[in-house]
């Protein structure tokens, strides 16, 4: 998958916006203060019209499933020891890694905040 460019610029905005809204409820959600994963992706032009086919090629992929988190605790860790946190919770996590396997997802972007307690991520693809 594509980290540069305009979409994957547009997709880790996205995440990073949308984990620190989860950073700030201090909850994991894909409903945030009202905003679902196809509001987030249809409030962006760049994005507004991304689609991703599942592995079998036979029908679009919801938005959520489109959009994968996790959260890890943040106490006493050094930047890259949270970091390799978050990847193992992300593919630890059903959803999460389902996300990052979309065979035909082309783009992707990466965003992550903080709270006291936990660091969250999230991954959003196109």
């Amino acid at each position: 998958m594509s980290t540069e460019g305009q979409l994957p610029a547009a997709l880790s905005a996205m995440a990073e916006r949308h984990s620190e809204q989860m950073a700030t409820a201090e909850r994991l959600a894909h409903t945030i203060d009202g905003s679902t994963t196809a509001d987030r992706y249809a409030q962006n032009s760049t994005i507004a019209n991304c689609r991703v086919v599942n592995n079998q090629e036979q029908y679009v992929v919801a938005k959520e499933t489109m959009e994968g988190f996790a959260r890890v605790p943040r106490s006493g860790a050094d930047p890259a020891t949270v970091g390799q946190r978050l990847v193992d919770r992300l593919l630890s996590d059903d959803q999460a890694r389902r996300t990052l396997e979309l065979e035909n997802a082309e783009h992707i972007g990466v965003g992550v905040a903080a709270s006291g307690e936990y660091v969250y991520v999230t991954v959003a693809v196109c």
